[in-house]
């Protein structure tokens, strides 16, 4: 049986096909990046809006080196591992949104990094923080092209709106039965987030997103999407009350039915919101998808999850994925969860230390999303 059924796979061809494709991007191989992000132009757009915000900080960091440089008249080495993480983060999130010019630059870099080029680093940042800064907008005014179309087409106000009218107020229709169908979906998302169970949260998150949602809703949605990814729950809870109001609905019988729903939980550790969202987006037709910025964020969900698997990314400010494996180890209740390693570095030495640790398995980034669908079916 293939990855996909022929059921998905006609609904992916469907969304895509129903989505208002994106204009050409200087820089940017897009059918490329289309099909290393999940094959869906929507999810694309994700990818996209989460590469663009990502990379806007990166070139705030990499001005402040600048900054230093211009100082002490060289790139100040004590910098050296902060901009190395930095480049291969953006490296493998540039290659799979498809800017093979952008990955091959900042792939220069790592190699100077390693080599200690400090001249090369010095001579080649501004350029490259111009280069990327022009991308950027590029790929701004991509998305802000999509964005009129959509206004264009719904004509303004969104039904969520219309209804419910101010934020933080009880909606006129909790005591009614015709309210829109996915407001019971949206009520117990937030239950789940209040009690951190990300299984459910994923699950019924899952079903508003294959929802027809007009554009505001669909707004609203991505908004509560970003922070769900960001592992930002009491954000989203306060999101979602603003929607639906601060009283209970009862669940319908749908709803219900999706909670029976028994895909397994894969946890996704990486500090590049981009990757976030790209591993979402391959891997949430067959698991239920948990994401976590950082090492941190990871054992607080442990607190109350346990996946059947980590994907944990190795280079992550604070503590990386070297420590946070030991640490799952060390405690009785996540020493026996697999975990596979996400990677931008090749180091033959830098996979034998992971395997040492207790890695099952290593993925290098940028991931082909049936590369990465068949490790994980090896092991879940």
């Amino acid at each position: 049986m293939g990855l996909l059924s022929d059921k998905n796979k006609e609904r992916k061809a469907e969304n895509a096909a129903s989505d208002i494709l994106f204009p050409p991007i200087n820089g940017i191989d897009t059918v490329k990046g289309i099909a290393m992000t999940g094959g869906t132009v929507e999810g694309y757009r994700k990818v996209l809006s989460m590469f663009r915000k990502d990379a806007d900080e990166r070139i705030q960091k990499f001005r402040y080196f600048l900054y230093e440089s211009m100082n002490v008249g060289k790139f100040p080495e004590k910098h050296l591992t902060s901009f190395i993480t930095q480049i291969q983060a953006l490296k493998s999130a540039s290659a799979t949104i498809g800017a093979a010019e952008t990955s091959d630059k900042a792939a220069r870099f790592e190699a100077a990094c390693r080599n200690k080029e400090l001249s090369y680093i010095q001579d080649n940042l501004p350029d490259f923080t111009e280069h990327l800064a022009t991308l950027i907008k590029n790929i701004r005014s991509a998305l802000e092209f999509k964005q009129d179309k959509i206004a264009a087409k719904s004509g303004g106000q969104g039904f969520i709106s219309q209804v419910f009218g101010k934020k933080n107020t009880s909606h006129p229709l909790s005591s009614k039965t015709d309210f829109p169908e996915y407001i019971p979906f949206f009520s117990k998302l937030a239950e789940a987030l209040g009690s951190k169970n990300v299984t459910d949260a994923e699950l019924i998150f899952d079903e508003l997103n294959k929802m027809p949602l007009d554009p505001k809703t669909k707004e609203i949605l991505e908004q509560i999407s970003d922070q769900l990814l960001m592992t930002e729950f009491e954000s989203a809870v306060k999101t979602i009350n603003g929607v639906i109001g601060l009283e209970k609905i009862h669940y319908s019988k749908q709803v219900r039915e999706i909670m029976e729903t028994n895909k397994k939980l894969i946890f996704l550790v990486d500090d590049n919101p981009a990757n976030l969202r790209i591993g979402k987006n391959v891997l949430s037709e067959k698991y239920t998808v948990a994401t976590a910025p950082s090492a941190s964020k990871l054992f607080n969900l442990l607190e109350n999850n346990r996946p059947v698997l980590i994907l944990l990314d190795i280079d992550m400010p604070g503590m990386d994925g070297y420590e946070a494996i030991k640490l799952l180890k060390l405690k009785n209740e996540t020493k026996n969860i697999p975990v596979i390693f996400l990677t931008g570095m090749t180091d033959s030495n830098n996979e034998e230390k992971g395997r040492n640790l207790g890695a099952i398995d290593y993925i290098t980034k940028p991931f082909d999303p049936q590369a990465l669908i068949a490790c994980l079916e090896k092991y879940c």
